[in-house]
């Protein structure tokens, strides 16, 4: 929650706003804050409005001490107008009722102190004990809230019928031109409500006051008579359109109390105007407490919101993933369910296909519209749909994806290079298109690696490998987008997997040229360990060692930094004893215990075959799914891969363990797992220093169904590292083990 100011120290109890007259003018409404914690005093913080709430500026402190005794716990105004400060005098502080039952508290001694504004006359109340019906009422015209206050307590011992016949007089004798009218009927109203009476005429006139703080207690009040007002949601439906923030958000407030799908139609009313943050805060309170019925309602697809798009959007962006997905599709459902983050593609195609039939739509231009759209929603999972569709289906809307693909401000640009290229089956019109604008260039460059089309995105090679050997004076454009065309070429040479040595050639020479460093290692990593020549390799070693030898200690936990390090202990692996003995030396100093594992795209491995790290030492394994398909890690006891991997194959979609991760078997062989992630997903696991403390050959492998042969690594557990290391350079996995078909469980719709 947002504080109304920011406090030094932790509060107590017995804070008071203070209303009296006896004090300078500057006092008046101003928030009094007791406080026995690092600081023994009373904060004076005046209140201004902000929006639909308020917020407090410090102003100098009523009164403060270095007595550590001192412990003031509650203020007041006196009958005179003074203020009185009750000191616990007790320096005890405890958690619920400890320091009830401390021995050393006093329970005797205390101390009342009176604090009064030097130079000025006291303001005493009038007599109210006892006093008759209507000189109470004229004491509800005084300014201070406490005296007011009283009046209503002394009401309240007076038969309601003969205080309701006393206020109808005294609301006639008011002088409607008088500035306090308006909060003189705010206390008429106070009045019924205080005896529960029920004055629907007094309260529509309140509704319509031209004071808004007159309008927002009216507000309150209708939702206290909520039940026994005529037409009471409608109006807090008008209510909620008021030119005044505080009287939305008692609209909104009071919509929570009906059990109705309609309700929630007054909070979505006040959306349309400006909405800070304690609208916010209550608009997703009452949305909260009222979701069952609209749920519900919009689930029927029954009328609701006068059918605008916008607040059923709104509506639905309140729901997690998993109530959404529970939901019956529904056009608008299944509309919400296309953007949204989190959701599998499989899912996120379910949704389009519904969403084309019932709104009888293009799926290309229903896709367009969400990826282009204002709201948030997961541009890489809309993304990814699109390119999915045929290239005939993309054709036709050639014209609206290059208008995508130019407009600077797009996240949805990559991928719509990308479809162009699909619905060429071409690169070359692309190409010239790009040609004009740097940044059009890097976003091709971006889109080329997603073309789902081997052949296709093969065909870029001869295009970006010259770019791969340009000097970075000689790209044009801005250093920013310099650097990101210099990463989506690298990426792209590597995803056109032709001449895999070439490829690597041009990376380490960009790693010794010091360009993109993090992104060339990365490159390298997805190469075929076959196209790793010796020199080559060498060279790139040396290169990151280098560059990691230049980062700051305070970056050495970075992804980029971690990754680095760990490709360069694989080349070292691929080089002759001599040689990679001194880098591993070098690298000793370098390492950290963090890993990044990531899936190659569309070839069912891990990039990383071996991880190896010191017995009974934590460490944490970072693991990306850059890869079309699900895959998870499970990290498993030596010699359990098979058991494990085939025990997988036996569960079902649904069956989730207690961390809900599928395809994760019960029992001791599983030490650690991630959970199946989706395109794009990451996860970190982290294993403590007694997870693994015996020495072995664990491993590493993706359970979901059938990968378990083909995508694996081992994680070795051994004392002595560089020993291990230099006994067995080279990171080369056992051979896979027999495919086996997966169960016919429909995996392949996971």
């Amino acid at each position: 929650m947002k504080t109304i100011w920011d406090r030094p120290a932790r509060p107590s109890a017995g804070s008071t706003i203070l209303t009296s007259r006896h004090f300078p003018e500057e006092y008046w409404g101003n928030f009094l804050n007791p406080n026995v914690i690092g600081f023994q005093g009373i904060y004076r913080v005046k209140l201004l409005d902000d929006g639909a709430g308020l917020k407090g500026e410090r102003q100098p402190d009523i009164v403060s001490s270095t007595d550590r005794n001192f412990r003031p716990i509650d203020t007041s105004t006196g009958p005179d107008g003074d203020l009185y400060v009750v000191d616990w005098h007790n320096p005890l502080i405890g958690h619920l009722q400890s320091h009830l039952r401390d021995a050393n508290r006093d329970h005797v001694h205390g101390r009342i102190y009176r604090i009064t504004a030097e130079g000025r006359p006291l303001v005493w109340q009038p007599k109210i004990d006892g006093e008759p019906i209507p000189a109470l009422l004229e004491i509800l015209k005084r300014p201070e809230t406490h005296v007011r206050t009283l009046a209503k307590i002394e009401l309240g011992k007076h038969e309601s019928s003969k205080v309701m016949a006393a206020l109808a007089a005294w609301i006639g004798g008011l002088n409607s031109q008088a500035p306090d009218y308006p909060h003189h009927l705010a206390e008429a109203l106070w009045v019924h409500q205080w005896h529960n009476v029920v004055n629907a005429d007094l309260l529509a006139r309140q509704l319509r006051s031209p004071d808004a703080n007159a309008r927002a207690a009216a507000v309150r009040v209708l939702g206290y008579w909520r039940d026994r007002v005529p037409n009471a949601l409608a109006e807090l439906r008008r209510l909620a359109s008021d030119e005044h923030p505080r009287v939305r958000l008692q609209a909104v407030r009071a919509a929570s109390f009906f059990p109705v799908a309609e309700a929630a139609e007054v909070a979505l009313a006040a959306t349309k105007l400006p909405v800070d943050y304690y609208l916010d805060y209550t608009i997703g309170e009452t949305l909260r407490q009222l979701r069952p019925q609209w749920r519900q309602r919009i689930g029927e697809g029954g009328a609701f919101a006068g059918g605008d798009p916008a607040s059923i959007r709104y509506l639905l962006r309140t729901l997690t993933v998993a109530e959404l997905l529970k939901m019956p599709r529904s056009a608008d459902v299944a509309e919400n369910i296309l953007g949204r983050a989190g959701v599998s593609d499989a899912v996120r195609a379910e949704a389009l296909a519904a969403l084309a039939k019932a709104r009888n739509s293009d799926p290309v231009a229903l896709l367009l519209t969400v990826i282009d759209s204002p709201a948030e929603i997961d541009v890489k999972g809309v993304g990814r749909l699109l390119l999915s569709q045929p290239p005939a289906a993309l054709r036709p809307h050639r014209g609206a994806l290059l208008k995508l693909a130019l407009t600077d401000t797009a996240e949805g640009r990559t991928y719509a290079w990308a479809a162009l290229a699909l619905a060429d089956n071409a690169l070359d019109r692309a190409w010239q298109e790009a040609a004009g604008s740097p940044l059009s260039q890097a976003s091709l460059l971006g889109g080329i690696p997603l073309i789902p089309d081997a052949t296709l995105r093969a065909t870029a090679f001869d295009r970006v490998m010259p770019i791969l050997a340009l000097a970075v004076t000689d790209i044009a454009g801005p250093d920013h987008i310099v650097a990101a065309i210099q990463r989506d070429a690298m990426r792209s040479a590597v995803s056109s997997r032709r001449e895999p040595g070439a490829v690597f050639a041009a990376l380490t020479s960009m790693i010794e040229r010091g360009y993109q460093v993090p992104t060339a290692a990365q490159g390298l990593r997805a190469l075929p360990r076959a196209a790793w020549p010796t020199e080559a390799a060498a060279r790139s070693a040396r290169a990151l060692i280098a560059w990691a030898g230049k980062t700051h200690t305070s970056e050495r936990t970075s992804r980029d930094y971690v990754e680095t390090i760990q490709i360069a202990e694989e080349l070292a692996g691929s080089l002759p004893a001599a040689e990679a003995e001194g880098i591993r030396q070098t690298l000793a100093g370098l390492r950290v215990s963090v890993f990044v594992v990531r899936a190659v795209v569309e070839e069912m491995r891990y990039d990383t075959p071996r991880i190896v790290v010191p017995a009974g030492r934590p460490f944490e394994i970072i693991f990306d799914n850059p890869d079309v398909m699900p895959h998870n890690l499970v990290v498993v006891k030596p010699g359990t891969r098979e058991k494990v991997g085939t025990a997988a194959m036996t569960l079902t979609p649904d069956q989730l363990d207690a961390r809900g991760r599928a395809f994760v078997p019960a029992g001791e062989d599983v030490l650690a797992a991630t959970k199946l992630l989706e395109t794009g997903q990451s996860e970190t696991l982290r294993l403590p220093g007694n997870a693994i403390r015996t020495e072995g050959e664990y491993e590493y492998v993706c359970t979901f169904p059938g990968h378990w042969t083909v995508m694996w690594g081992k994680l070795i557990v051994t004392k002595n590292v560089e020993a291990y290391l230099k006994a067995n350079p080279l990171a080369v996995p056992a051979s896979p083990a027999a495919p086996t078909a997966p169960a016919a469980h429909g995996h392949d719709k996971h």
